[in-house]
């Protein structure tokens, strides 16, 4: 907002008016507020984003390749890749000529050690192959892994697009900008973060229920699309005071009575002026011109 806006008002018979300033200060939600409940790991060679403090990956491969290796069990991932069901075709095949295990894809293959260290009943008994699994991980899509996070690990998980033109924006659904925009992370949460929160989620019909074993997806993704909008208006500067003035009749002049900063709001205009007032506490009828006031 550049002008200021004045709303007059009366406040137990004293002529009041208000107005809205940009907060040039303010705090970062991802380290200045307690109780997220998602994980927000991003990667950029111009800006530091989400919860960087925590990332020490090179980059989002190398993390959810970790992500997955220590969420889910060996047996799982092997039996996912026995059974073919890798979107981009990858399986195990024994080559009887060479007589080695192979991990075969869509356009690569690479043998997996000797017929001794990977024969099949050792694969069957689920013996730890860290070199087996490790290699199979890496070949799976970023799809297949979070498939096995949310299935066996009870993570979801939702992708961060970042728009980069004289300022920058974020969002989960991506930009039509195919040249200033593109994935720049993750924003993730698990089923018992999200239960311990002890917090409720607003159902079908408006209404605010307990977070369960039924509804904590639904409740998770809510959450962190909420996170991940009000982290969009810390970076796009949508962070608010309120300042509040008495008038002095004495000194036909306006002194100051109360200010206070911290304001998330996209909205913009008077909406954003009756929300962030309101917010505040003035819940007196807000007028634009100083003679409307009774």
């Amino acid at each position: 907002m550049t002008d200021k806006e004045y709303r007059y008002y009366k406040d137990n018979g004293k002529l009041m008016r208000l107005h809205i300033e940009q907060d040039n200060d303010p705090l970062n939600p991802r380290y200045d507020w307690d109780g997220n409940i998602g994980k927000m790991m991003c990667w950029h060679r111009d800006y530091r984003l989400g919860d960087y403090k925590e990332n020490e990956f090179s980059d989002n491969e190398d993390f959810l390749n970790d992500l997955v290796r220590n969420n889910v069990k060996e047996k799982s991932i092997i039996n996912y890749v026995k059974a073919k069901k890798a979107s981009n075709g990858l399986e195990l095949k024994y080559d009887r000529h060479e007589k080695v295990w192979q991990l075969w894809g869509t356009y690569y293959w690479f043998p997996l050690g000797t017929s001794k260290e990977a024969k099949f009943d050792v694969i069957k008994e689920y013996e730890s192959l860290d070199w087996l699994v490790d290699d199979m991980i890496e070949a799976l899509p970023q799809k297949d892994k979070w498939h096995l996070l949310e299935k066996h690990a009870n993570i979801v998980y939702l992708p961060l697009y970042l728009y980069d033109h004289s300022g920058i924006t974020m969002n989960t659904g991506g930009f039509s900008d195919r040249w200033d925009s593109g994935q720049v992370g993750y924003i993730y949460t698990d089923k018992k973060t999200i239960i311990d929160c002890g917090g409720k989620i607003r159902n079908e019909k408006g209404n605010y229920v307990k977070i369960t074993d039924k509804n904590w997806k639904k409740s998770a993704y809510q959450w962190m699309q909420g996170e991940v909008d009000e982290y969009d208006m810390y970076l796009t500067g949508e962070v608010y005071g309120v300042i509040t003035e008495e008038y002095n009749a004495e000194d036909d002049g306006w002194e100051e009575k109360d200010s206070c900063w911290g304001f998330f709001n996209d909205k913009w205009g008077d909406e954003l002026i009756k929300e962030i007032a309101l917010n505040f506490g003035v819940n007196e009828t807000l007028y634009e011109k100083m003679d409307e006031v009774v």
